[in-house]
């Protein structure tokens, strides 16, 4: 039997060689006296600490844009906006830990793990068709794979850099672990070159 994967979603991932004790500084810095788990606001992108860290989620959406979605050489993936995410384990409803997606105009959104240990809890992936746990129940299924999964798990690691569709539903697992899960969240746009 011929098996094609049909309306594929693409999930990159790579580890990022960048000065990642800086960019921890500073997401404590911008948080401020603060101890719980905390959002910011957009931040600017010319932030002389996270200005390295922006330009290299800018290169990866630009590859995405080539390599994955092959747009014409006039269009591009732009980063429009990021934030950081600070969880820890003192407050269990954060925003992030409840499924959602980045709407239009978003296109292609990017995490960035600054900090994080075994027990940070994983960023979970929901698949577009939901439905999926109703009509495959766990009891006949002998292991979940990229056909059968109601959920896909990217466990963090510091350094690690994760993108997928905006329109994908997502959500971060709850931090259980004592330690602070220090994340920064990017969204990207379709943008004509400049």
């Amino acid at each position: 039997m011929n098996i094609e994967a049909v309306f594929p979603v693409p999930v990159v991932s790579d580890i990022i060689d960048i000065d990642n004790n800086a960019i921890e500084q500073r997401c404590y810095e911008l948080r401020g006296n603060s101890t719980s788990t905390w959002q910011s606001e957009w931040l600017d992108l010319q932030d002389p600490v996270l200005v390295n860290l922006v330009n290299i989620v800018q290169d990866k959406m630009q590859e995405a844009s080539e390599n994955l979605y092959r747009f014409n050489n006039e269009y591009t993936i732009a980063l429009r906006n990021y934030w950081i995410n600070i969880n820890n384990n003192s407050q269990l409803d954060a925003a992030n830990t409840v499924a959602h997606l980045h709407p239009a105009p978003y296109f292609f959104s990017m995490v960035y793990y600054v900090k994080c240990d075994e027990g940070s809890g994983p960023l979970r992936l929901v698949p577009p068709h939901s439905n999926l746990e109703y009509t495959i129940p766990d009891q006949i299924v002998v292991d979940r794979n990229n056909y059968n999964a109601r959920q896909w798990s990217i466990f963090p690691e510091p350094k690690k850099l994760v993108g997928m569709p905006s329109w994908l539903s997502h959500y971060a697992d709850i931090n259980t672990n004592a330690n602070d899960r220090i994340s920064i969240a990017f969204n990207g746009v379709i943008s004509r070159r400049e």
